[in-house]
């Protein structure tokens, strides 16, 4: 979930840079959004964001998602 972080430009554009980290500074309805869309779409592959600790930010299609197939 780190990578749905909000990036420091926009959390200082919406004045809650100081809150970083505090639950409304994530993007939730996109994590949600992430998790429909693996659920629905069993068969596509699902790019999502990644968090990038040396930079501290976000990092957008970084990770690639994907259901495994049940044995």
């Amino acid at each position: 979930m780190d990578g749905f972080h909000l990036a420091d430009k926009a959390l200082d554009r919406l004045g809650l840079l100081e809150r970083k980290g505090a639950p409304e500074t994530f993007d939730a309805h996109g994590y949600a959004a992430l998790l429909s869309r693996l659920r629905d779409r069993p068969d596509h592959v699902v790019y999502a964001p990644a968090f990038e600790r040396d930079l501290e930010q976000p990092w957008p299609m970084r990770c690639l998602c994907h259901r495994q197939p049940h044995s």
